[in-house]
């Protein structure tokens, strides 16, 4: 038998099976295409971070809640301008404070309802003066200057929500307009028996109200929330317009402690002086508006850096 001993060197000696290049390929290709990836999610998180500044004009249907069972609260037009600051921390989340000017309009209608004043008249008697009104009705409208000290906002796509807090700022007195077709007027003395009426030189008449007053409220508290997406951009695609669904819910009693009526009489007088059922009756009253709100942003410059690129 004859060995072969080169044949056998050989074969331990010889070159190895060549590496499967297409998986090295592969590898590397993998490699380029996360780095790649990753690069471009930071710069597309870079190019939303930032500052900026945006105004907004807002309106719809607000109220004033009265919380009283036997009067018909209705909304009215409100509205707000405002403007504020925001910064972006990146594709999703957000930060805004800001200031608004904000008109709340309000109308109740208690339809019919009764009052009764004890009275003394010239002669030192005393009585009672009962009124009954028939579709009386109230218009109020507040302004305040509300401070939003910061809002969350977040974002997906062209679609974004927001939530926040607001603090109200009366800005002067509450202008509040009193009518009613007829209000009547009756009396009862404790001395006599029966109700006395049609008698006008006593102040026991039928007469039409159409009068105004002023009154004051209290700082308001609101929560805010709005959701609502982007519209459109201008040329340079930093600006975006912005439509939105608001709603802001007081969360604060705004009426002033007061012990005051809805009549009164000066001494010696038979002409009542109204001072309205928002500054009289109510314990609590507390606001609400729901409306539609359109916002353009003014964004910062973004910062430039230079990324690599794995394109070639």
């Amino acid at each position: 038998m004859t060995l072969r001993i080169g044949s056998s060197v050989n074969r331990i000696k010889g070159k190895r099976p060549p590496v499967n290049r297409q998986l090295l390929v592969l590898a590397v290709a993998c490699a380029l295409a996360c780095s790649h990836r990753a690069t471009a999610q930071r710069y597309y998180a870079d190019r939303h971070k930032g500052h900026r500044i945006f105004a907004w004009i807002g309106g719809g249907y607000s109220r004033l809640n009265f919380h009283l069972n036997d009067v018909v609260t209705l909304g009215y037009a409100g509205g707000s301008l405002g403007a504020g600051y925001g910064y972006s921390f990146g594709e999703h989340l957000s930060v805004n404070a800001g200031a608004e000017y904000s008109l709340l309009g309000s109308s109740v209608e208690p339809f019919r309802f009764a009052e009764e004043v004890k009275r003394v008249d010239s002669e030192g008697e005393n009585f009672t003066m009962y009124y009954s009104f028939y579709r009386y009705r109230e218009r109020q409208y507040a302004y305040y200057i509300n401070i939003m000290p910061v809002s969350v906002e977040y974002a997906y796509g062209r679609f974004y929500g927001a939530a926040g807090v607001k603090v109200g700022i009366p800005l002067g007195a509450t202008s509040v307009s009193i009518a009613a077709d007829y209000m009547k007027t009756t009396g009862e003395y404790d001395d006599y028996i029966g109700e006395f009426e049609q008698i006008p030189d006593h102040g026991f008449d039928q007469t039409e109200v159409k009068t105004s007053k002023s009154i004051k409220f209290r700082v308001n508290i609101t929560a805010s929330a709005e959701v609502g997406m982007n519209i459109a951009r201008s040329v340079q695609k930093s600006n975006p317009l912005r439509v939105a669904i608001f709603c802001d819910y007081g969360l604060a009693n705004i009426k002033q402690s007061s012990d005051a009526v809805l009549i009164t009489y000066e001494e010696n007088s038979i002409e009542p002086r109204f001072n309205s059922l928002a500054g009289s009756r109510p314990q609590r009253i507390t606001s609400f508006m729901l409306g539609l709100k359109l916002a353009l942003f003014f964004k910062s410059p973004a910062t430039k850096r230079i990324y690599p690129c794995f394109c070639s």
